[in-house]
């Protein structure tokens, strides 16, 4: 827990822990051309705020007191960011990503080829 407001009668204290990353799986369509001829296709984090906003909802401990009392309860507090922070990353997604695409940056960048195909037994792979 790192203090956050540390007065005489107000503290405030918490932690989070943020990840980055696509939020729901990127499908990246490889044809029996692109497998011959080793076709590289790139899949990258489209998703920044939504999967910091909801990373960090859903790690979020903190402790508040007012004269040594509990103010509000830390749930409570939680939904209320959680509608908040939903609210405005998702628009801000895309504006942060065609900018910085612009730029010529990415992130979570994975370059994908595929080396060969078996169609004889089913597998599942994750």
């Amino acid at each position: 827990m790192t203090k956050i407001i540390d007065a005489t009668l107000i503290r405030v204290s918490g932690s989070s822990h943020l990840n980055i990353g696509n939020i729901t799986a990127t499908e990246l369509p490889f044809s029996y051309q692109d497998i011959t001829n080793g076709t590289i296709k790139t899949a990258s984090t489209r998703q920044f705020g939504e999967s910091i906003a909801s990373s960090l909802i859903e790690d979020l401990r903190f402790k508040i007191s007012v004269g040594g009392l509990s103010l509000l309860s830390p749930d409570a507090i939680s939904r209320e960011l959680a509608g908040i922070l939903g609210t405005v990353a998702t628009p801000l997604d895309g504006v942060l990503y065609n900018l910085l695409s612009a730029l010529g940056v990415r992130v979570g960048e994975a370059d994908i080829r595929v080396h060969g195909v078996r169609c004889q037994q089913s597998v599942l792979v994750q």
